[in-house]
């Protein structure tokens, strides 16, 4: 899975928007990456900016953190 997010949609962030109908404009990308065989979970999380270079994976916690959305069904993780 992975999507654009726009800082509104992060918590705590406000968002750009542009035109007429106020369309926010996405500033962060993630994909999640999950592992059903060993239950593992993690994100790449990458701001959308000229030069912006890949960084190492967060974890799932994080990327539910930024967001504020739970992807994965509790039962898809190890407790």
């Amino acid at each position: 899975m992975s999507s654009a997010l726009a800082p509104t949609e992060l918590r705590g962030f406000n968002s750009p928007r542009i035109g007429p109908n106020g369309v926010k404009v996405p500033t962060y990308l993630y994909k999640l990456g999950y592992d059903a065989t060993t239950q593992k979970a993690w994100a790449h999380w990458q701001e959308i900016r000229e030069g912006e270079m890949v960084g190492r994976p967060i974890s799932y916690q994080e990327l539910v953190q930024r967001t504020g959305v739970e992807f994965l069904p509790r039962t898809a993780l190890p407790h």
